[in-house]
């Protein structure tokens, strides 16, 4: 049965031995059991829910604007096409001498116009899809750590780092990439999502800290560790070893 972290205990008998020394006795008759007051803070999730509601609804927003900003514009080949029939209405006026010089001057007019209107589209869709893909990768590592039960605070910095929104047959897909920028892959096949990487991560020694009710087996040695202490360093007591790997992942 899984260990479930309570702030106060009347004994220690529940608690895994390898836990204890992260609680400590109140003085006077009666006094509880405490646990360290800053691993309470550091496993503290409960804005998680509320964060996390809020960016799946600024994304929802958001999604909803760009396919309303869609609707309202042309694609680039629209507006070629449209000035390609200007020209042509121009070139038909322009067999005769009268008014053929406010054709040209609305010509000229026009193709200001559309390649001002093209530019900017082109940077306001731009924009919109750049805040869309970090609204999408946000959420997909919020709710990957919160499935986890991990820390937000230690943990969302370093899983954004790697997550990226790539477009695959018409749709956004959120994808882990590596140092080099490219999307992972398992090796039977699909692509490493956010919540894959996750799970990678609490299996992970150094990263472990980072989720309730995690931490190494047995007594509490690292494997190739000292007795007490972190790998190859000195003697440190439990909260001190927490401590000290929590800091390692800021």
């Amino acid at each position: 049965m899984e260990f479930e972290w309570q702030q106060e205990l009347e004994a220690l008998d529940i608690v895994p031995e390898k836990f204890r020394g992260l609680y400590a006795k109140g003085e006077g008759e009666g006094a509880k059991y405490t646990l360290d007051a800053d691993l309470v803070k550091r496993m503290d999730t409960t804005s998680l829910s509320t964060a996390l509601k809020k960016e799946r609804d600024a994304v929802k927003e958001l999604r909803a604007q760009v396919a309303g900003y869609q609707k309202l514009g042309k694609t680039p080949e629209d507006a070629e096409k449209q000035l390609g029939e200007l020209r042509a209405q121009l070139a038909e006026a322009q067999k005769g001498k009268e008014g053929a010089a406010a054709w040209e001057k609305q010509r000229a007019e026009l193709e200001a116009g559309h390649a001002k209107l093209l530019t900017e589209k082109d940077a306001a869709l731009e924009r919109m899809r750049t805040t869309y893909h970090q609204r999408v990768a946000r959420s997909e590592s919020l709710a990957a750590i919160a499935d986890a039960k991990g820390s937000t605070a230690l943990l969302l910095p370093y899983v954004e780092r790697y997550v990226r929104v790539i477009e695959e047959d018409g749709d956004f897909l959120p994808v882990v990439v590596d140092a080099k920028g490219e999307p992972r892959e398992h090796k039977t096949g699909g692509y490493v999502t956010p919540k894959d990487f996750v799970a990678e991560l609490k299996k992970n020694a150094d990263f472990a800290r980072a989720f309730d009710g995690s931490g190494s087996s047995g007594s509490g040695t690292p494997p190739g560790g000292k007795p007490g202490g972190m790998p190859g360093g000195e003697k440190l007591t439990p909260t001190q070893r927490i401590a000290k790997g929590l800091a390692e992942l800021k």
